[in-house]
């Protein structure tokens, strides 16, 4: 048992309060206040010296092991030299891996206002080599992956051999065929995870909800399903798959996010669904990737097996699809507590998100894609015209009755709440702002109830676990332009301080788990 004292805790509740002790048993919190119980004197006391502390963050949506196979990030690279040298490194240091990936590529953060081409990759290795582009929609491949590549695959309109760039469905095409060819070692992934988890705990992280899965390969799934409760960062997955029977036969509670569940792509490569055409290509609508009655038919028999949806639709005509597809599944049976939720919402119409909220849908968002470099305002203006500035209308959305959950996309943007909480309150449209205490609640209590872990989780409460992060500052009276100037000075989980690579994670469980998993499936 742990007395907190002299610190200045942010409950998170629906009701926020503030207080100055907490008290922790067996990991849980057992009392809240402003004074010490008598029956408390004689147990171990530590002093929070007036520190700021919030619950532990939630994480509703990140690629978990895309982001260990492409740990190489190279997003602090200025110029297409830079990167070159940077992967030639990387390649000559892990000359098992049978290929050499990275993350991260954006023309808008390069000197030259361009990608790398397919000849410059090939100076990298003679292995198969992949560069990410930052919203990992799309790529650059080097000429030994092009050879290996099926013919069908080669002849898509969107995989361009001459320059090596490949996106929207090719670039699903691609990953599915990697991993069907074991292009990629699970070996890859399992040394990668000690250190992701790692990261984040010290960025305060009690939660996250992975999307996995690809079309005949679902064991970055099952991995992230053994991954849960071997560390107190709870791994909740969502298993990418149009095929329910799958899901049910592998018992998932939750099915949905990018590459086969999404509803259409993303600004960066031009294919969001747009109701009206890009302002810089007027014949451009984006691509929707599903008819109506496809996504209806999906919605309404993973509802009916109680399973919790969430969709991938980022242009406006996208979102439009989703919100009509969970209406008309939903109309007649809001008595679920369904939590079902759509994945970006980045343009969501006004009529939408009134309707959105009456049918008590979840928007897992990721703000800091409202101040990346990656993909800068100007660039959006480009495209999008006025359209740019309504990203996210985040109190549109509260105040309809949507429960808005916040999330990286890691590694499309780094994991990091302090830079989630820093977008929502510093949105490019002033009016799309948040306070911090909201901004705070949609990376705490509403993460936990999109995760339905909200009795357990989410806000400093009695009865709730004892995880909780202190800061450097005071978090609620730092100007909004100075939040990313707050630090975390320390993270408890279970009311225990976390230190660097503490967690011990068992790799013989993690493959004992997967190769059961293949085992039931066949």
């Amino acid at each position: 048992m742990r007395v907190f004292y002299n610190g200045k805790f942010i409950s998170c509740e629906e009701e926020n309060s503030i207080f100055s002790v907490l008290i922790e048993e067996n990991g849980y919190i057992v009392y809240t206040g402003n004074d010490i119980p008598s029956e408390y004197n004689n147990f171990e006391h530590i002093n929070m010296y007036g520190k700021c502390v919030t619950p532990c963050f939630g994480d509703t949506h990140l690629h978990f092991t895309s982001a260990c196979l492409l740990s190489l990030d190279v997003r602090d690279c200025s110029s297409i030299p830079e990167v070159i040298d940077l992967m030639k490194n990387f390649a000559n240091n892990n000359k098992k891996d049978k290929v050499v990936g990275a993350f991260g590529i954006s023309k808008h953060i390069m000197k030259e206002k361009r990608l790398p081409h397919k000849n410059e990759l090939d100076i990298i290795s003679e292995r198969p080599v992949l560069l990410v582009k930052y919203d990992g929609h799309a790529g650059v491949l080097n000429s030994k992956f092009i050879e290996i590549l099926p013919q069908e695959l080669k002849k898509h309109g969107e995989l361009n051999e001459s320059t090596g760039e490949c996106s929207g469905e090719a670039f699903q095409k691609l990953c599915q065929f990697a991993a069907k060819i074991k292009l990629i070692e699970p070996s890859m992934i399992l040394k990668k995870i000690p250190s992701l988890m790692d990261q984040l705990a010290q960025l305060g992280i009690n939660l996250i909800m992975p999307v996995e899965g690809l079309e005949g390969d679902d064991s970055g799934y099952d991995l992230m399903v053994a991954l849960d409760r071997q560390t107190p960062i709870r791994v909740l997955p969502f298993l990418q798959t149009m095929d329910i029977e799958k899901a049910i036969k592998k018992k998932c509670k939750r099915v949905g996010g990018c590459f086969v569940n999404q509803l259409d792509g993303c600004f960066g490569a031009k294919d969001a669904a747009l109701k009206q055409p890009y302002n810089d290509e007027k014949n451009n609508y984006g691509w929707l990737v599903y008819s109506q009655e496809e996504i209806e038919n999906f919605v309404k028999k993973a509802h009916e097996n109680e399973i919790q949806l969430a969709l991938h639709a980022i242009g406006d005509a996208a979102v439009e699809q989703a919100v009509n597809a969970f209406e008309k599944v939903l109309k007649d049976d809001l008595s679920k507590d369904h939590r079902h939720a759509i994945i970006h919402g980045d343009l969501f119409p006004k009529e939408y998100i009134q309707k959105a909220g009456r049918l008590k849908l979840y928007c897992a968002v990721q703000t800091p894609f409202l101040t990346w470099p990656e993909e800068p305002l100007e660039y959006l203006l480009e495209v999008i015209g006025d359209r740019a500035y309504q990203k996210h209308p985040l109190p549109l959305m509260l105040e309809s009755g949507i429960t808005v959950a916040n999330g990286s996309d890691h590694p499309s943007s780094r994991v990091n709440p302090l830079m989630g909480l820093y977008s929502c309150c510093n949105h490019p449209n002033e009016k799309y702002r948040v306070d911090i205490l909201t901004a705070l609640k949609m990376h705490t209590l509403h993460t936990a109830e999109l995760a339905h872990m909200e009795d357990t989780m989410g806000s400093l409460t009695v009865g709730k676990v004892a995880d909780f992060v202190v800061f450097d500052r005071d978090i609620t009276i730092t100007h909004c332009e100075d939040l990313l100037d707050v630090n975390i000075d320390s993270v408890y989980y279970g009311g225990e301080l976390y230190r660097k690579n503490s967690f011990k994670i068992s790799n013989i469980k993690l493959i004992l788990h997967v190769l059961k998993s293949k085992f039931l499936s066949w």
